[in-house]
């Protein structure tokens, strides 16, 4: 995802400790680049106590132990600092890329009578006398350097420069994703070390705002901790639409050398999740692979999520929901293969992200220096063209899909069964392909999929972490998915492994099923979540309400949920002694919930 390649191979090596027994050790390698794309050299490249600095051609390289969360940190005179955690796997070969934003132009400011100095963007600090102290606390006088260095998050090459990953850690201790609006590095240094603001002083800072986008009026604000490669909490800013900018303060033994981010906390995130293969169908892996709101369709390049593809290839990263995504893998030669696709509406309730959940989208495979083959039936189709299970006790899964595509846009009609206690679910595609959804007394939540001429071309059952396919009434076929993404087959008494291309069948032809309860689908007027005018326009059991702010935009929704509607935390009562708030589920409405249980 970065302008120029920075690569990470971690290469297992056999040494030999004191003892003489065999330790695995791993081989990092990286290209720093700037925002230009330019190679950076003399950076300094750290994991732990090993070290390493950028040659001339902005190449590093480290040996190192295995672990699987190292904190990789760069630095070099001139450039904001960076970090980056990731895993470095024993016997594996892993890749990375970094960007690095120059510092802004140095201005100087008397330390005894402060000031305000302005710089690009309408980035400002306001300084009062005597505000500065160095990192023993001792008086600073005489004259500091201050650079003001903003990043605007909706040119792609300043987001991939940010210092590190979105990712905040809250004042209870919670890691949260967060979307940014802005980001300034105010560094403050006299004879070319850092200083804080000083005992009893508060430096008031002014962040420049994206250059595309709407802005909130009040702005959470945090700082990055380089050392955590994590986004700490600092007081909230206050919006001037004249400068677009917010303003913040920071107080005592503040350091005056990390990064200064506007960013709200991103609710009810989703996540995603799919597979990397080359041309052979063999699974690349320990690429380098980022998730990004799509610039190219909403103006700003929200950096989500980074990671390394795992075994087999996999990854499972998390992003906002509904959203324009791009995503970039980078490989060590770097190639680099993007696909473009707007996340799906299910809600991943835990962060980080939990793979192989109910609430991670499956992506189509990407297979890598090919064009994007978009998302659907297509995909499903070009996998599936040589049916990847053939030979095998599975081969039926062919038959499955060649008689069950969808095309076209989709209708959902479901009945969640107030007072019968029989709900259902039906999906309808343009081309005439159907699926419906209901409760066996023995089987449970049973699903048959019809071809577009009507054909039953099988039922699904949940299992397990999986679902059972029983086709045309042959074999039954249980496909399962491991927490780490991986993928296994269990028929004929037998379960294995899915190797690379049948797991990318499995990824892409399950995309077109309508797995996601018919999210995608536009809801049929008068079912669950459709529209309607009035109550009598909904099934029963349902009411017909406005989940969010616009009154003219109702949904039949169950009665006891239009009851719980709400907008702000003043409209949600405490239910006896149980406190509640107005929170975000994730049928994407706001409810009075109680406040422990919120997201």
């Amino acid at each position: 995802m970065r302008p120029q390649r920075l690569v990470v191979y971690l290469v297992a090596a056999l040494l030999v400790d004191a003892c003489g027994k065999p330790t695995s050790k791993a081989k990092l390698v990286g290209d720093v680049t700037d925002v230009t794309g330019a190679v950076v050299a003399g950076v300094q490249a750290s994991v732990g106590a090993a070290k390493a600095t950028t040659g001339a051609d902005g190449r590093f390289s480290l040996s190192l132990a295995p672990v699987d969360d190292a904190l990789l940190t760069l630095t070099k005179d001139g450039f904001v600092p960076s970090s980056q955690r990731l895993p470095l796997a024993a016997d594996t070969e892993s890749y990375i890329n970094v960007v690095m934003m120059p510092l802004a132009p140095p201005q100087p400011l008397a330390a005894q009578t402060g000031g305000t100095l302005v710089g690009a963007r309408n980035a400002a600090l306001i300084a009062p006398p005597g505000a500065f102290v160095t990192a023993k606390g001792e008086p600073v006088t005489g004259e500091v350097l201050v650079h003001l260095t903003p990043y605007d998050p909706a040119v792609p090459t300043e987001a991939l420069a940010y210092p590190g990953e979105l990712v905040g850690l809250t004042a209870d201790s919670k890691r949260v994703p967060l979307m940014t609006y802005g980001l300034l590095d105010l560094t403050v240094t006299q004879n070319g070390a850092p200083l804080q603001v000083a005992p009893g002083q508060t430096l008031t800072i002014r962040v420049p705002a994206a250059s595309k986008g709407t802005m909130p009026a009040v702005m959470g604000m945090w700082r990055y901790d380089i050392a955590q490669a994590l986004w700490l909490p600092l007081p909230d800013g206050v919006w001037d639409a004249t400068t677009r900018t917010w303003t913040t303060q920071l107080g005592p033994g503040y350091p005056l050398d990390v990064t200064t981010n506007c960013d709200v906390p991103l609710e009810a995130p989703g996540c995603i999740q799919g597979i990397v293969v080359d041309t052979n169908w063999n699974p690349v892996n320990n690429a380098w692979i980022s998730a990004r709101a799509d610039p190219s369709v909403i103006g700003s390049a929200q950096l989500f999520a980074n990671d390394t593809t795992w075994n087999e290839g996999t990854f499972c990263m998390t992003v906002a929901r509904q959203t324009p995504i791009l995503l970039t893998v980078r490989e060590a030669s770097g190639r680099i293969t993007e696909r473009r696709f707007t996340s799906g509406d299910k809600v991943n309730q835990d962060y980080p992200r939990v793979c192989g959940s109910s609430g991670c989208m499956q992506l189509v495979p990407i297979i890598v220096g090919t064009n994007d083959p978009g998302t659907g039936e297509e995909a499903c189709a070009s996998v599936m063209s040589t049916n990847p299970f053939t030979g095998s006790c599975a081969s039926e899964l062919g038959d499955f899909y060649e008689c069950f595509h969808t095309g076209g846009t989709c209708v959902s009609d479901i009945d969640p069964g107030i007072g019968t206690g029989a709900p259902s679910t039906e999906l309808t595609w343009q081309n005439g392909a159907r699926t419906t959804s209901g409760l066996d007394l023995l089987r449970g939540l049973v699903s048959k999929y019809y071809g577009p001429d009507g054909t039953l071309c099988g039922e699904v059952v949940p299992s397990g972490n999986g679902m059972t396919f029983t086709v045309k009434g042959r074999g039954a076929v249980t496909i399962s998915t491991e927490d780490d993404g991986t993928m296994k087959m269990k028929c004929g008494g037998v379960e294995r492994e899915l190797n690379a291309k049948q797991t990318a069948a499995m990824l892409a032809c399950g995309s077109t099923m309508g797995e996601d309860g018919g999210a995608s689908c536009t809801p049929k007027f008068g079912s669950f979540t459709g529209p309607c005018g009035f109550k009598s326009d909904c099934k029963n059991g349902l009411d017909c309400c406005a989940p969010t702010s616009d009154i003219f935009n109702k949904q039949c929704m169950i009665e006891s949920l239009c009851d719980m509607l709400c907008s702000s935390d003043l409209e949600c009562p405490p239910y006896g002694t149980i406190p509640r708030a107005c929170c975000l589920s994730s049928l994407g409405a706001k409810l009075c919930t109680p406040r422990t249980a919120c997201q």
